[in-house]
């Protein structure tokens, strides 16, 4: 997987990535956007983080990715 390539590539081999604290690795924080929301304002999101939590009744409840505008 991308994911997967890209830590291999910082990291050589698998043991040493175990050894690594979360928060080495951890990617910025998502956006949390209501569950209202609208594509046309969620797509500058997606193309910037790739990816845009949910908030239904104050929860977080879901997520939608680039991947689920292929679908569209």
């Amino acid at each position: 997987s991308l994911v997967l390539d890209l830590l291999t590539s910082r990291y050589h081999n698998l043991s040493t990535l175990r050894e690594e604290s979360v928060e080495n690795i951890m990617s910025e924080i998502l956006p949390i956007v209501p569950k209202t929301a609208k594509i046309r304002e969620v797509t500058p999101l997606l193309k910037h983080f790739g990816a845009c939590l949910i908030l239904i009744q104050g929860k977080l409840s879901g997520i939608v990715t680039k991947a689920d505008l292929l679908d569209i």
